[in-house]
Parts: structure tokens; C-alpha cells; sequence
């Protein structure tokens, strides 16, 4: 089954960034998607006030799939929308 969580401690923002590839930055949220319950891909956004923007999408080494990629990406921009 595929879920996506946001992460919240950024100290594991961060280990899952290094491990999807993604330039780290505390002060972008995050998103972990997993793959029954194993980490398959990461996006890291952020919202400015005005707009939110998907920074980057990324999979873990590996663990390339379509389907997360839609709904981590669908997954953020959903986020981005209800913060207005």
C-alpha cells in the first residue's frame, strides 16, 4: 500500500533527504512516501505566504515508481491549496 507522511522531525528530514538526493533545507516541509510501510521517495516544498512551491521530488536509490510520484507530488500541492 502506498502512504505518504509528513515528516516532521528535521533531523530525519534531513537522513531522508541525504538519502533521496535532495538538497536539505529546514526550513521546507517535508513529505516521506512509503511503499508498505518501506521509504521509496521524498519531496521537500515550501509556502511563502503568497504561493507554495514543490522544491523537489526525488526516489530513494532504487525505488523508482510512477504511482509515488503522483501522489507525493498530489500529496504537496493538496498540502499547498488548503494553506491557501
Amino acid at each position: 500500500m502506498l502512504t505518504v507522511k509528513p515528516i516532521q522531525d528535521k533531523q530525519i528530514q534531513k537522513d531522508i533527504c541525504n538519502l533521496c538526493n535532495i538538497k536539505y533545507d529546514e526550513e521546507h516541509f517535508c513529505y516521506g512516501g512509503y511503499e508498505d510501510d518501506v521509504l521509496t521517495a521524498a519531496c521537500q516544498f515550501y509556502l511563502n505566504g503568497e504561493y507554495g512551491t514543490i522544491d523537489e521530488i526525488s526516489y530513494v536509490p532504487g525505488k523508482n515508481s510512477t504511482d509515488m510520484l503522483r501522489l507525493i507530488g498530489m500529496s504537496a500541492v493538496s498540502f499547498i491549496d488548503i494553506c491557501g
